[in-house]
């Protein structure tokens, strides 16, 4: 009898010891679940909220965008691409006088020099500032009077840059030259 008693004691122990193990497993396995599956399944269902989202945003804006785009632009952004680079290309915007005036430019500047094509560009520029500086005076609806006195602080303003420029180079020139004769000097020591 007390050797029996002995042994129900032990079975109870090692069943103990078994049962142990099954929750063992059973926390293994729900930790698995949790490390593994849900974040797993949070990716997924941000990826189709993003997808979501960005499709009814493209939506409103008329453009029409591919799934793959979309797929690609979701793995860009969530590998820590920002979103304004994302975009970026999207976002550029390029007017057709410019595209021409560069095309003249470079048609120009293999034909008659650098020099020319910059002479181009520089005037493109200089007409497209004007056209907008016209557009802009008249829509302030000054009088004559006024009209003058803002013609005459432009070209005020124009003629002190001009020169203030010129004098830039100017010391700028004097600068290098000097940084050229001390690199000379050093040399010799």
């Amino acid at each position: 009898n007390g050797t029996g008693g002995t042994g129900s004691s032990a079975v109870g122990a090692s069943a103990a010891a078994g049962g142990g193990g099954a929750l063992m497993q059973i926390l293994v396995g729900l930790g698995v679940v949790f490390l593994v599956l849900v974040p797993v399944l949070k990716l997924v269902v941000a990826g189709v909220a993003a997808l979501f989202i960005a499709g009814g945003l493209e939506g409103k804006d008329g453009d029409e965008e591919t799934g793959e785009d979309a797929v690609t632009k979701l793995l860009l952004r969530l590998t820590g691409e920002p979103p304004d680079a994302i975009d970026d290309k999207r976002l550029k915007v390029t007017r057709l006088n410019d595209e021409l005036a560069a095309m003249k430019a470079a048609v120009v500047e293999q034909s008659d020099g650098e020099a020319a094509g910059e002479a181009l560009r520089n005037a493109a520029r200089r007409e497209r500032l004007l056209s907008a500086w016209q557009v802009t005076l008249d829509a302030l609806r000054l009088t004559k009077e006024q009209r003058r006195n803002v013609d005459e602080a432009v070209a005020s303003y124009s003629r002190r840059e001009v020169e203030r420029a010129a004098e830039h180079r100017e010391v700028r020139g004097e600068w290098l030259r000097c940084l050229a004769r001390n690199s000379t000097l050093e040399g010799f020591w």
